[in-house]
C-alpha cells in the first residue's frame, strides 16, 4: 500500500481477512478491514487525480464503509489502540474530500483516543495528520479550528465513529 501497489494491497489484505474470519480473529479483521478502507481512499486519490471524479467518489464510498466496520469492531472489542489508529484514516477521508470541520472534529477525536492508551500518534502516520491539521486550520482559521477540535477531544469513541460516519447537517464543509 505504502508503495503504491493499491491492487496488490487490495488483493492481499481481502485474502488475509478472509483468512482472519475463518479463525476467527475479530482483530485481525478489523485490521485488514480499517486498512482496506485507507487503499480504498488511495485509489480515490488516484482516480480524482486522473480526472475520474465518479470513480473517485465510489472509491471514497467504499473506503468509509469498510473504516465504519473496522471501527465498530474495535469497539466492541474495547480496544483502544484500534480506535486511537483507525479513527485517523477518516481524518484522511474528510481531509481529501475538503471537509475541514469534520476532519478537525475526528482530529481531536483521535488524538483524544492516543492521549487515553499514553502512546502518541505513530510516526508514519504522524506526517499526514500534521499535514492535514494545518490545512484544516488554515481553511477553518484559528476559531473555527479550535472549536472543531475541541468538539472531537470531548467525544467518547462511539459519539466519534457516529459523527465520522453520519455528521449532522452543517457540521462539515
Amino acid at each position: 500500500m505504502r508503495k503504491g501497489a493499491l491492487d496488490d494491497a487490495e488483493a492481499l489484505l481481502s485474502d488475509s481477512m478472509a483468512r482472519f474470519g475463518k479463525i476467527p480473529d475479530r482483530w485481525g479483521v478489523a485490521v485488514a478491514r480499517g486498512t482496506l478502507g485507507n487503499v480504498a481512499f488511495g485509489k480515490a486519490v488516484v482516480h480524482d487525480a486522473l480526472g475520474d471524479a465518479a470513480l473517485g467518489k465510489s472509491e471514497y464510498a467504499i473506503g468509509m464503509a469498510r473504516l465504519k466496520e473496522s471501527l465498530n469492531l474495535f469497539l466492541q472489542m474495547n480496544d483502544g489502540w484500534g480506535l486511537a489508529t483507525f479513527m485517523l484514516a477518516p481524518v484522511r477521508g474528510a481531509s481529501d474530500q475538503g471537509q475541514w470541520e469534520l476532519a478537525a472534529t475526528l482530529m481531536g477525536a483521535a488524538v483524544a483516543f492516543s492521549d487515553t492508551i499514553g502512546a502518541p500518534i505513530r510516526v508514519p502516520f504522524r506526517q499526514l495528520f500534521e499535514a492535514n491539521k494545518a490545512r484544516a486550520r488554515e481553511n477553518l482559521g484559528e476559531e473555527d479550528f479550535a472549536r472543531a477540535w475541541a468538539r472531537g477531544q470531548a467525544m467518547t469513541p462511539k459519539e466519534a465513529i457516529d459523527f465520522a460516519f453520519a455528521p449532522p447537517a452543517g457540521q462539515h464543509d
